[in-house]
């Protein structure tokens, strides 16, 4: 709050500023200037001799330089508006389910005939059949690095030659099998405390690197050099909050909720990581302590494909040999909440902390429930306006060293 220094008329003003307001009948005011006409609201105030104010940011007050009637108009001012600003203490409530499942089934065949100076070959190759014959041919067994789950072949010892030279079996079947799943569940419930009409932000991730350009020696072409941009992936929450009247309060938001995604080493190392994001960017109005959900998405997706031999795959049963399938599916379920709380005086911002350290302190021993909630959707008690609290006087009790709160004894 601001401090307010009065001195007679005639006073200099601290630091070499300031502004300057008229005398009586010539000049302005802080109020306006002249006589307010008819239907312009109350009259104009005048000043007994010019008033020179000077403001000192480093110890936040006001030097005045005036008569003792004009100091006494202004300081009734200063008082009615250097007030303590009420804050917001915002709870963020983040759930989200995902489960992804992908599936693939197929089997490949491969044969090859001698027919004189002519070779006969047929070879259904809808994904892993040539990366097996490099491995048998030339010993290459790069590409069987990138096949995932099971692999089964049955390869003839006979050989066929290609007219390249290449040896290759004469008979092949490979089979190829693989199922992925993968589920994640996240609960996070973010908390920031901020004033009135100020911006507020909280960052809690990691700063992960990103590669944005890689460049090679002239001389040395195994001589790599990449320039990476960190990044934070995590959850991100910047609001800005303005309280209205009838304790409503405007919240000017934007989160983020960002997070790796498990990738590849060799990928990784190429491309760099991949990351998932759920942003809202919303400005909404709420009630203190009700709670409302900003922003929310349920999404099935369903990817299917099929590979394979055309007219052959239709005949029952048999069809099968002929053809590689692919299926992936993906649940994501998401919502995110919101509920603000306006702490009016210290006594309720001490009653917020406590709160806040008493949760911290459950979950620490695994009893804990998540800020904004009693084991549901519904938010916590609301903070007591300062006319619900009964008067006493605030006495420490006894053993406070060993961790315990004061103690409110009724007063009188």
């Amino acid at each position: 709050m601001g401090r307010g220094v009065g001195g007679g008329a005639g006073g200099g003003g601290l630091g070499g500023g300031g502004g300057n307001f008229g005398s009586r009948g010539g000049g302005g005011s802080p109020y306006g200037s002249g006589s307010a006409s008819a239907g312009s609201g109350p009259p104009a105030i005048e000043f007994e001799s010019g008033v020179r104010i000077t403001a000192d940011p480093a110890t936040n007050s006001l030097v005045i330089s005036a008569a003792p009637q004009d100091y006494a108009i202004l300081r009734d001012v200063i008082e009615r508006l250097d007030v303590a600003r009420r804050q917001v203490l915002v709870e963020a409530i983040i759930f989200e389910v995902s489960m992804a499942r992908a599936r693939e089934l197929g089997i490949e065949l491969q044969g090859a005939a001698q027919m004189g100076n002519l070779v006969a070959l047929g070879r259904t190759n809808l994904k892993n059949i040539t990366n097996l014959n490099n491995a048998i041919t030339t010993g290459d067994t790069g590409g069987l690095s990138t096949i995932g789950g099971f692999l089964g072949a049955l390869i003839s010892k006979q050989k066929v030659v290609l007219a390249d030279g290449t040896e290759i079996p004469a008979e092949a079947a490979v089979v190829s099998a693989l199922e992925n799943e993968t589920g994640v569940n996240v609960l996070s419930a973010p908390t920031i405390l901020t004033t009135d009409n100020e911006e507020a932000e909280i960052v809690v991730g990691q700063n992960v690197p990103f590669v944005t350009s890689r460049a090679t020696n002239e001389t040395n072409l195994s001589n790599t050099f990449s320039q990476i941009d960190r990044r934070d992936v995590g959850i991100t929450l910047r609001l800005t909050p303005q309280i209205s009247e009838g304790d409503t309060v405007r919240l000017l938001l934007f989160e983020e909720v960002s997070a790796l995604v498990k990738t590849p080493l060799p990928e990784v190392l190429q491309l760099g990581p991949t990351t998932t994001v759920r942003s809202a960017t919303t400005n909404v109005v709420v009630r203190d302590s009700d709670t409302v959900a900003i922003g929310g998405l349920i999404s099935d997706r369903l990817d299917s494909g099929t590979s394979g031999v055309p007219y052959l795959t239709d005949i029952p049963v048999i069809g099968n040999l002929f053809k590689y399938e692919e299926r992936q599916k993906e649940k994501v379920n998401l919502i995110i909440l919101l509920t603000p709380h306006i702490v009016r005086d210290p006594d309720q911002m001490l009653q917020a902390s406590e709160g806040e350290k008493a949760r911290f302190r459950q979950a620490m021993v695994g009893h804990g429930r998540f800020a904004g909630t009693h084991g549901s959707l519904a938010p916590r008690r609301p903070l007591p306006p300062p006319e619900s609290i009964d008067g006493g006087v605030l006495l420490p009790a006894e053993g406070v060293a060993q961790g315990r709160a004061d103690t409110l004894l009724p007063g009188n």
